[in-house]
């Protein structure tokens, strides 16, 4: 069981503690990231402009963009794993009479060709699609290769010069798939095998139970605080900033004494895929040392930063060690269990 596996690596101390936030180096690459993105935007708007302010040529590209995406965020287009990306553009013929003109549009690889006939002054639309898996830097081509006219030896005809546009859209994804095997093991943190695989469950509980007599831990819930995107009603990491989660629980004791509760450890497991593979480490949080009086409860949170690699099927156990009149009577406490995803971005 994966609880099982939580607590014996916790007694065993076999969990390497990490800090409750991201590194500076990990934020500094995201913010960097951003940044480039940005300026690839800025660069498409320029190219744009540029390829629009060619008045002597006889076709010119217009209305240039790109549409199926989901929204905007963090300077990139974002989408689905699986959805269609189309990228579209006006072409504006300026001639006085009828011609056929080759148009040349892509995305990546994939290339649509069309042999266009244009009347005076009219204007076509192209479309070409591809359908995007993965967050990646797409590249889209808008070419114009008018027919050539016999050639006239030392005399340059640049009405008749193809026209080109190049722009690159950053493109992220909504990934709503659990943590792949692919990506075992995570570097420095535990990692391990369940013997069978773990049957997994949105919830929170307690482990391990039986509790003693009078003693329980109630309203318990996550709290989705700072660093998170809810779409389509899944819940996805922004990688650019910490994944704050709040988790709350309420200690009752009607042990017949007075308790005290001291923190044990904060592991943050990350179940894979195939519902055998984990990885986990033990976060380092500040839980004082609470004394509660007989008849009474004690009602606490504590915020933690989820680590880059915890997403998909992920656990926080709060372990705690309780003593009654100086003397140890349980050591365990809340589990929650909860699913959130990633924002990729390239």
């Amino acid at each position: 069981m994966l609880e099982e596996l939580i607590y014996s690596s916790l007694i065993e101390g076999k969990l390497p503690k990490i800090p409750n936030t991201k590194s500076k180096f990990e934020l500094s690459v995201e913010k960097f990231r951003d940044k480039q993105r940005l300026l690839n935007n800025v660069m498409n708007a320029t190219s744009v402009v540029k390829v629009q302010s060619t008045p002597w040529k006889v076709i010119t590209i217009t209305n240039v963009g790109l549409e199926g995406y989901r929204t905007t965020m963090r300077n990139a287009y974002i989408v689905k794993s699986g959805d269609t990306l189309t990228f579209k553009a006006t072409y504006k013929y300026s001639g006085i009479k009828p011609e056929v003109i080759t148009l040349q549009q892509s995305i990546d690889d994939e290339v649509r060709t069309m042999y266009v006939l244009f009347m005076p002054k009219s204007t076509y639309e192209l479309a070409v699609s591809k359908t995007i898996y993965d967050a990646k830097n797409i590249t889209c081509k808008a070419v114009t290769k008018p027919r050539p006219e016999r050639p006239r030896p030392y005399i340059r005809d640049t009405i008749r010069e193809s026209n080109d546009l190049s722009v690159s859209y950053p493109v992220g994804v909504f990934d709503d798939r659990y943590k792949p095997v692919s990506e075992y093991p995570t570097p420095n943190v535990q990692n391990a095998v369940l013997d069978i695989a773990y049957t997994w469950r949105v919830q929170n509980t307690i482990y391990p139970t039986p509790l003693p007599p009078g003693l329980d831990f109630t309203d318990l819930r996550v709290e989705f605080i700072s660093g998170f995107i809810v779409y389509d009603g899944k819940v996805y990491k922004d990688p650019a900033t910490n994944n704050t989660v709040r988790i709350r629980a309420r200690i009752v004791n009607n042990t017949g004494a007075n308790i005290a509760v001291k923190h044990w450890g904060l592991p943050v497991s990350v179940l894979y895929e195939d519902d055998k593979h984990v990885s986990q480490a033990n976060v380092d949080v500040s839980f004082t040392t609470t004394a509660i009086t007989n008849g009474t409860s004690y009602a606490y949170y504590l915020d933690v930063n989820l680590p880059s690699w915890a997403y998909g099927k992920v656990a926080i156990a709060h372990a705690l060690n309780v003593y009654k009149g100086g003397m140890y009577i349980y050591g365990g406490g809340p589990l929650y269990c909860f699913e959130v995803y990633r924002l990729k971005l390239p």
